[in-house]
């Protein structure tokens, strides 16, 4: 389902509605195990945030990288309130 609303928001020209999802969808590869398909969408999904100069998002997805490609697990959603 995560793909299809990333292909949604693609389709409608919604940057950063697609993003957000990429993002989402890179946590939820992380949570299967699947580091090296969650790191594909981070970047892109920070590349994205960096375009739009949505700076907030662009801390959340570098966080978010850190803690996959740091080997932490992800148990869920990263909440958006991190200090």
């Amino acid at each position: 389902e995560i793909e299809r609303s990333i292909a949604l928001a693609y389709g409608r020209e919604q940057r950063p509605d697609e993003a957000i999802g990429r993002l989402r969808c890179a946590e939820i590869h992380a949570m299967r195990g699947d580091v090296p398909a969650a790191l594909v969408q981070l970047d892109e999904a920070r590349s994205m945030f960096r375009d739009m100069r949505m700076g907030w998002w662009v801390d959340i997805a570098q966080r978010v990288r850190r803690q996959i490609s740091g080997g932490f697990r992800v148990n869920g959603f990263v909440p958006y309130s991190l200090g």
